[in-house]
C-alpha cells in the first residue's frame, strides 16, 4: 500500500503541474473529469447489458460466497459481488482482526487519530474516489504550506523546497534537474493515462485471469515489461537523468515502498504518482472506504482465522481455526495476501495446478516490515540544520540509514476552521518511516524533544525484485479466485481495489459462462 507520508509531496507536485502546463501548453491528468455520478462503479449498466445470458445459462445467483480477509480488497470484492448477483447471495466474510480495512489502518495518539497504514489516495483514483462520493465521505485535502527536505549520505540537504516563494522553487526545480523533471512527470502522466483505461474496461465486464492478462489490457505489452525490469532502468531510458533519480526517485520509492529504485519498473512509478497534485484522503480515515463497502454489501463477519480451503466436488469448504467446516460455498475469494511467513492457510486441495498455488512457504514471495512511529516533539534543529520556521515539514532520506522518512501529520477529522494547522515551529505530531524500530538515541537525533512515542508494525507491501512473477487471479475455474497477486506488479489502495473489481466479475463471468 502507498504510504506517503501525509503531504509529503504537496507543493512540490504543484509546482511539477505548472512547469508542464508551461512547457506543453497544459497536462492529460485529470480523475476522469471527477464525473463520478456517471460512472457505473456497480456494474448496473453490464448486468442489464447480460440478462439474456442469465437467463440462458438457467443458473440461480450461487447460493453461499466467502471472501478470505476484510481488508480494502476484501470489503470491495463483497460489495462488488453483491451488485453483481443481487440479494439472494449469502455473502459471508472471514476476518480474525479486531477492525476491518487491514493495512488501511489509523491510530490513536495524542487524543486524535491519524493515518498509519495506506494514507494518501491520487486524484485519478477512480474507484476511491467513486466509493467516496456515493457514501458521502468528504475529502481532506493535503496542506499546500509544506516544505520538503531531500537529504543524502551528508549532513546537508540535497535539494530542498522549504520555506521558498513560488516563482524560486521553479528555478531551483529547473537549475537542480533541468528537462529530466519535465520528463518525470510526462512519464508517470503517461502511465497514468493508460491506467485510466481499466476503468472503462471493468465497466464493459472484462474481466482477467492473471495479472499480466490485467496489465496487458490496459497498457500493452509494455506495462506487462515495466514489471521484469529493475526502475532505475526503466527511467533512465526513457532520458530522466541520473541526479533526478537518485534525488527524487529513489526519494519517492524509499517513503512508499520502502526500496529504492531498483523496484520494478511498473511499482516505481506507481510510486512517483505521489509527487502528483491533487492527493486526498478520506476525511475521518481512509479505513471508511473499506467499512462502508462492507456494511453497504449486507455481508456476514465470521470474525476467524482460515486454515484451510478445500474444493469438495462442485463446490468448496471453509475451515477455520476453531475446527469449523463452512460449507458449501459456491465461489471463494481469498482478498489476503499469501506471503512467505505470513497467513497460513492451506490451499493444496483447492488449487487445480498445485504448481501455482499460494502459500506462506516461498521466500522469493516476501513482504517487507515497516515501522510507523508516531512522534509528539520537536524536530532537532541540529541535526536537520534548521531553525524554527526553516525547518521543514518532510524530510526524505534518499540513502539508507535508521529512518526513510519524517513527516509532519494532521489529523484524520483535521477542520481548518476549528484546529490550528500543525507547524515546525512548535511541538507537533509527526510520523517517521523506518524498517526498524527506533531507539531512544535515534529518536533524540531526530527529535530535539518530545513527550509522546507510539509505534504500528505491519507487513506494508511486497519486497520487490524483478523481473516480478506475475501470479493469476484464477486457483481454481470451479470458482476460487484470488486478488492479492496484482500487490507483486503495485502496491496501492486503488489496485486492490482494481483487483476486487476484476474478481467479482471473474466470478459472474464464469458463473454465467460468460
Amino acid at each position: 500500500m502507498i504510504t506517503t507520508t501525509h503531504a509529503v509531496m504537496y507543493s512540490f507536485a504543484t509546482v511539477l503541474v505548472v512547469i508542464v502546463a508551461v512547457m506543453y501548453g497544459g497536462t492529460e491528468v485529470d480523475s476522469k473529469s471527477s464525473a463520478d455520478d456517471q460512472f457505473d462503479i456497480f456494474s448496473e449498466s453490464y448486468r442489464d447489458m447480460t440478462s439474456s445470458n442469465r437467463a440462458s445459462s438457467q443458473r440461480d445467483a450461487p447460493s453461499r460466497i466467502a471472501i478470505v480477509g476484510a481488508g480494502i480488497g476484501g470489503s470491495t470484492s463483497a460489495l462488488f459481488l453483491r451488485s453483481l448477483f443481487g440479494d439472494n447471495t449469502t455473502i459471508e466474510v472471514f476476518e480474525p482482526a479486531a477492525r476491518l480495512c487491514g493495512r488501511v489502518a489509523t491510530i490513536d495518539f495524542h487524543e486524535r487519530e491519524y493515518e498509519c497504514g495506506g494514507s494518501v489516495i491520487h486524484p485519478a483514483n477512480l474507484y476511491a474516489q467513486s466509493l467516496a462520493s456515493h457514501f458521502g465521505l468528504a475529502h481532506c485535502n493535503e496542506s499546500s504550506k509544506n516544505g520538503i527536505s531531500f537529504w543524502g549520505d551528508g549532513d546537508k540537504s540535497e535539494f530542498d523546497i522549504s520555506n521558498s516563494n513560488f516563482f524560486l522553487v521553479v528555478c531551483k526545480l529547473l537549475w537542480n534537474f533541468g528537462w529530466s523533471v519535465v520528463t518525470m512527470f510526462r512519464l508517470i502522466n503517461d502511465y497514468l493515462t493508460h491506467f485510466a483505461t481499466i476503468y472503462q474496461l471493468q465497466v464493459q465486464g472484462k474481466s482477467y485471469g492473471s495479472v499480466e492478462e490485467l496489465l496487458f489490457a490496459f497498457g500493452g505489452e509494455p506495462f506487462v515489461q515495466s514489471t521484469q525490469q529493475p526502475g532505475c532502468e526503466m527511467f533512465a531510458e526513457a532520458g530522466i537523468a541520473n541526479k533526478t533519480i537518485d534525488l527524487l526517485i529513489n526519494g519517492a520509492m524509499k517513503v512508499n515502498y520502502g526500496q529504492d529504485c531498483r523496484i520494478n519498473g511498473f511499482a516505481g512509478s506507481v510510486g512517483i504518482a505521489g509527487f502528483m497534485p491533487g492527493l486526498w484522503a478520506v476525511h475521518g480515515g481512509n479505513n471508511q472506504l473499506c467499512e462502508k463497502s462492507f456494511a453497504s454489501s449486507g455481508a456476514s463477519l465470521i470474525g476467524n482465522a482460515v486454515t484451510k480451503i478445500k474444493h469438495l466436488e462442485n463446490n468448496f469448504q471453509v475451515q477455520t481455526k476453531d475446527g469449523g467446516e463452512h460449507d458449501p460455498y459456491d465461489v471463494v475469494v481469498l482478498a489476503t495476501p499469501m506471503y512467505f511467513n505470513g497467513p497460513d492457510i492451506d490451499l493444496t486441495e483447492a488449487c487445480s495446478d498445485i504448481d501455482h498455488c499460494p502459500n506462506n512457504k516461498t521466500p522469493a514471495k516476501s513482504y517487507r516490515s515497516t515501522v510507523a512511529t508516531f512522534v509528539y516533539g520537536k524536530l532537532n534543529g541540529t541535526t536537520f540544520d534548521c531553525s524554527g520556521d526553516d525547518c521543514p515539514n518532510s524530510v526524505i532520506k534518499v540513502t539508507d540509514d535508521f529512518y526513510r522518512s519524517v513527516g509532519l501529520q494532521q489529523p484524520v477529522d483535521f477542520d481548518p476552521a476549528q484546529d490550528e494547522e500543525m507547524s515546525p515551529t512548535n511541538e507537533a505530531v509527526y510520523k517517521v518511516f523506518s524498517t526498524n524500530s527506533l531507539t531512544s538515541e535515534q529518536l533524540h537525533e531526530l527529535f530535539e524533544v518530545y513527550s509522546e512515542v507510539d509505534e504500528v508494525v505491519w507487513k506494508a507491501y511486497p519486497k520487490f525484485s524483478p523481473p516480478e512473477e506475475l501470479g493469476k487471479f484464477v486457483l481454481h475455474p470451479s470458482g476460487l479466485y484470488y486478488t492479492s497477486p496484482v500487490e507483486w506488479s503495485a502496491s496501492a489502495i486503488e489496485m486492490s481495489i482494481v483487483s476486487a473489481k476484476n474478481a467479482a466479475l471473474l466470478a459472474y463471468n464464469r458463473w454465467y459462462d460468460i
